[in-house]
């Protein structure tokens, strides 16, 4: 994977990953984004460059490539109430090797503005959320 500084896009390599042709999502090598003006973590670029994809896709705004002391910037002081969900999270491997599977721990949160702003503090990425 490499940045494509001139327009600010991921570009996904196959043989970067070690199961070979899709971004694993224990991969880590994390990558910030602002989605909806919201700062989000993302395990590796790929996984931020695909969601980005799904929401032009849907006719959404894509999600912005930006540096971790940027999207800082932008996690949400205070949340307001909102459905409960459950989010995924990888867990790293027990031999802790990077982009070997390891495990999803769920997580419940408040609303998805708590999730947002767990991971981003934290710096832990989830991989997928639902409504509760």
């Amino acid at each position: 994977m490499h940045l494509g500084k001139q327009w600010n896009v991921f570009f996904c390599d196959v043989q970067y990953y070690p199961s070979g042709n899709t971004p694993s999502v224990y991969w880590r090598e994390h990558a910030w984004a602002l989605e909806d003006c919201v700062c989000r973590v993302f395990q590796n670029g790929c996984l931020l460059s695909e969601e980005s994809d799904r929401r032009e896709k849907a006719g959404k705004a894509p999600v912005v490539p930006v540096t971790e002391q940027v999207c800082q910037k932008f996690i949400k002081r205070k949340c307001f109430l909102g459905w409960p969900v459950l989010a995924k999270f990888p867990i790293p491997s027990p031999c802790g090797c990077n982009g070997k599977q390891g495990s999803l721990e769920i997580k419940k949160f408040l609303n998805l503005c708590e999730l947002q702003k767990y991971a981003a503090e934290c710096n832990k990425p989830y991989i997928s959320y639902s409504k509760c």
